[in-house]
């Protein structure tokens, strides 16, 4: 059975991932440089989440689940 993940964002820069059937506090990322300019989603795969740096150029940032590593980065 594969994990399911709940996204939530920490603070300026920081995503909480828990563990959807247990609530438990799965991992903290750092999604910095920048902050979250649009909330994390979590699917079965992935987490993405919108950043804008501190130029105002927006990127959407997506990690692979459920290690939560920084998969691709695009420029919005």
């Amino acid at each position: 059975m594969t994990k399911r993940f709940i996204a939530q964002s920490g603070g300026g820069c920081q995503v909480k991932i828990f563990i959807a059937e247990t609530g438990t506090l799965h991992k903290i990322i750092n999604v910095g440089p920048g902050t979250i300019s649009s909330p994390p989603i979590c699917t079965e795969g992935q987490m993405f989440v919108g950043v804008t740096d501190s130029s105002g150029n927006s990127s959407t940032k997506y990690y692979s689940s459920p290690g939560f590593a920084l998969k691709k980065v695009v420029s919005l």
